[in-house]
This record gives structure tokens, C-alpha cells and sequence, in this order.
């Protein structure tokens, strides 16, 4: 798993007390009940862990889709954690903060580790990858919600198969998947497409930067409800 320049920001300030707020673009993808949110379950066990106050102000600045595959929800409740580790000067190590963010998902260890990193297990097992990933990315959400119940329940082992294990069911299931893989396929400069995740979004690797904004334009202007961003990998120094 791999992280990329492109996400939600997140913004931390004191409080009389606990608050917890979203705006952005796709401030409207997060639950209705606030305390569903990952990023709020993700305080309060902080908060219980710790024995510290909430008395703090959170906002998530959501620019990414959320249910598309792209670990949004744990990257933001990761990102959560290790900024009330730095606002209450608790000096949790990463190691810690892991053991903690297993609690409430299996993507929360690597979210914390913020760099290449080969998973497995149920997501407890993480170590560095020795690979570097320097390539621009074209990042893009098909502007679906895909169930991650409903794929895993119609999921059939594909045979031959090298990528993600999810790509066959997923594009049965969301014909925009397939599609979205045969326009990023078409680009000139392009070096790799797979789909995210369960999906729904997929990216795609290019050449050069320039490649993959051109790419961009061209999939924007053929269907300009899709979320289409061009991104660069991006790696957290080790704490």
C-alpha cells in the first residue's frame, strides 16, 4: 500500500470542548451521525486511551471521495491519532499508535506509517517496502459508491490473474469500473492501470508529469462528472 500528495486536510485547535466538524468538497460523503465517523471514533479512543480531555476543535477538510476505495476514512482517523499525539505531547511511539489504530480498522496501522508499506495479516503485519515509487499518478473516481459488502459477497478468485483480486467482480457489478479502466488504458504515456481498493476509483502511472495531466484533460472533457486528480507518491519520514 502507497500513499499519494492528493488527500483531506485536517485541522486541530483548541476547544472549550469536543468538536468535530467537515467541510470541502466532499464534505457531504461523511455519515449523518457524526459519532459514526472514523475520524471521531478515532479521538475519542485517543482520548479514552490516554486519560486526556477532549477539549479540542476538529475540522476535515474532505477533497477526496469517500467510499471509493482510497482508504480516505483511515488515513483520516490515522492522521487524527498522531496530531493529538503531537497537541497533548504524549509521545506515543509509532508503534503504539498502531497497536491503538488496530482498534478501529485494519487499514489504521499502515495510515499511520504514511509510506510504501507491505501489509498483510489483517492489516497488523506491516513492513517498509525497499521499492521507491517516484512515477506521477492519475487518480480517478467514477463518480460511484461501490458496496464493499455486495463485492466481497459475489467475489470469485479470478484465474491468471496479476493486480487487484477485486477488479473482475467490481467491473460485473459497476460497469463504470470497466470503463473507467479501458479510458486510463487508452492514454498516451501510460505505464500501469489497476482499480483501487474495492473500488470504485482506479489510477494509472505515467511516464512523466506532463503525460499525466494530459491525460487528465482529455478524460475530464469526455466526462466532466468524474473526479480526476494527477498526484505524485508521497512518503512520511520514519518517526
Amino acid at each position: 500500500m502507497g500513499f499519494l500528495d492528493v488527500g483531506d486536510n485536517i485541522e486541530i485547535k483548541q476547544g472549550n470542548e469536543f468538536s468535530y466538524t467537515t467541510s470541502g468538497t466532499f464534505a457531504h460523503h461523511v455519515p449523518k451521525d457524526v459519532e459514526q465517523d472514523l475520524g471521531v471514533q478515532a479521538a475519542r479512543l485517543f482520548s479514552q486511551k490516554t486519560e486526556k480531555p477532549l477539549s479540542v476543535a476538529i475540522n476535515v477538510e474532505k477533497n477526496i471521495p469517500s467510499g471509493a476505495g482510497m482508504g480516505g476514512g483511515s488515513s483520516d482517523a490515522a492522521t487524527i491519532l498522531i496530531g493529538l499525539n503531537q497537541w497533548f505531547g504524549t509521545e506515543l511511539s509509532e508503534e503504539d499508535l498502531c497497536t491503538m489504530g488496530l482498534e478501529l480498522g485494519s487499514e489504521l496501522p499502515v495510515c499511520l506509517r504514511q509510506r510504501l508499506t507491505l501489509v498483510s495479516g489483517r492489516g497488523e503485519a506491516v513492513v517498509d517496502s525497499s521499492e521507491e515509487r517516484t512515477h506521477p499518478m492519475l487518480i480517478i473516481w467514477p463518480n460511484i459508491f461501490c458496496s464493499t459488502s455486495k463485492m466481497f459477497s459475489k467475489f470469485k478468485p479470478a484465474t491468471n490473474h496479476v493486480g487487484n483480486d477485486l477488479t473482475e467482480t467490481a467491473s460485473s457489478i459497476y460497469p463504470e469500473i470497466k470503463q473507467c479502466l479501458s479510458i486510463m488504458k487508452a492514454q498516451y504515456g501510460v505505464q500501469d492501470v489497476q482499480m483501487n481498493g474495492s473500488g470504485s476509483s482506479c489510477f494509472a502511472i505515467f511516464d512523466d508529469f506532463e503525460k499525466a495531466e494530459m491525460a487528465q484533460k482529455i478524460i475530464l472533457n469526455q466526462k466532466p462528472t468524474w473526479w480526476v486528480r494527477v498526484a505524485r507518491p508521497y512518503s512520511r519520514p520514519k518517526s
